[in-house]
């Protein structure tokens, strides 16, 4: 399931996919209505044709549009990108940028960034210029260097500031976190920030936690 925003009409969507045995792949979309009693509305059938595509990656809304990096079929190797329009109700497929492969979509000032990795083993962005048109733009190649640290601290993508600047994660091995600010213009990490390790918390401290890793989150007051 994918969560949506409609920003013309301020409303929030689930898309789902399901697979039925007896019958073809169907996508389909509800409204979420919101008040003191939160509700669903009932579930609508998005048109997608025959085909089924299997999410791969990380699944994002920007402008009120959901992208998620999808395999068509499961037992095609094609690998796409599905773009939901939350107003419209409608999927577009799109053909991935022409690299190696894709590793996380993110975004990037607004605009769809996919991070990937690329044929000389190294790792690039590339940003959705003109999603109708699927014409694809090369903001960056990450240097050399940073490409070895990135594999030797096993760092991972999360986002990016609204200056442009790619965050990268990575798990210490005392528990804490260290974030790398990676700057595309001046093609070096720009700052490196260390957290503390929360699990030594109480609240943390005799459970098995999950930690997710996210820009740019706002908690809403609303009440869903």
């Amino acid at each position: 399931m994918y969560l949506g925003y409609d920003e013309r009409n301020d409303q929030y969507k689930i898309m789902r996919t399901m697979l039925p045995q007896d019958r073809s792949p169907e996508n389909s979309v509800c409204t979420l209505r919101l008040g003191e009693q939160s509700s669903f509305s009932s579930w609508r059938r998005v048109e997608s044709g025959k085909d089924y595509y299997f999410r791969m990656t990380n699944a994002l809304c920007i402008n009120g549009v959901v992208y998620y990096d999808a395999q068509k079929n499961l037992s095609n190797s094609l690998v796409v990108i599905v773009s939901f329009d939350v107003a419209s109700e409608r999927l577009l497929v799109m053909e991935e940028p022409k690299e190696h492969s894709l590793i996380r979509l993110i975004n990037y000032q607004g605009k769809l960034g996919c991070f990937c990795s690329t044929k000389d083993n190294g790792f690039s962005l590339w940003i959705l210029d003109d999603a109708k048109k699927q014409i694809w733009s090369k903001a960056g190649v990450f240097s050399s260097s940073f490409c070895d640290s990135y594999r030797k601290l096993n760092l991972r993508t999360c986002g990016a500031t609204d200056v442009g600047e790619i965050i990268f994660v990575s798990r210490l091995s005392s528990g804490a976190y260290e974030l790398f600010y990676y700057d595309l213009k001046k093609n070096n990490v720009s700052k490196r920030v260390k957290t503390r390790d929360i699990s030594e918390d109480d609240e943390h401290r005799h459970r098995s936690t999950i930690f997710m890793h996210s820009c740019d989150h706002v908690e809403n007051i609303m009440s869903l």
